[in-house]
């Protein structure tokens, strides 16, 4: 199937580079390597991946070690939407709010006490 990486995706490769670079360059420039391979395989087959409902919309994960390779089928294309360490906030940076990802629950008001 068709396949685009949108400009965030891009930019997240261009980050995960630039982290893993401050330690070793060579591992950076491989480990891209295999990002951009596991983008290759999933749009070959994007339907192996089950829908993320707790993410919203129609996102969908391919692992690859600790990152996320997270897209979208859009009619006849796959669209590679952000790739992000697993340790993140994946709902809160694939855009939901904090009161949609916990439904029923509600942040405490600040303390009065706490300047901010």
């Amino acid at each position: 199937m068709r396949f685009i990486v949108a400009a965030k995706a891009r930019a997240d490769l261009f980050e995960i580079a630039q982290y893993i670079a401050r330690d070793n360059r060579e591992r950076a420039r491989t480990y891209i390597v295999e990002l951009n391979e596991k983008i290759r395989a999933v749009a070959r087959e994007p339907e192996l991946y089950a829908v993320k409902e707790s993410w919203g919309g129609a996102y969908r994960s391919a692992l690859h070690q600790r990152y996320h390779v997270i897209f979208r089928i859009e009619a006849e294309q796959v669209v590679f939407v952000r790739i992000l360490h697993g340790a993140r906030d994946i709902a809160g940076e694939l855009g939901r709010k904090w009161n949609e990802r916990h439904p029923g629950r509600h942040l405490p008001p600040l303390d009065p006490g706490i300047p901010g």
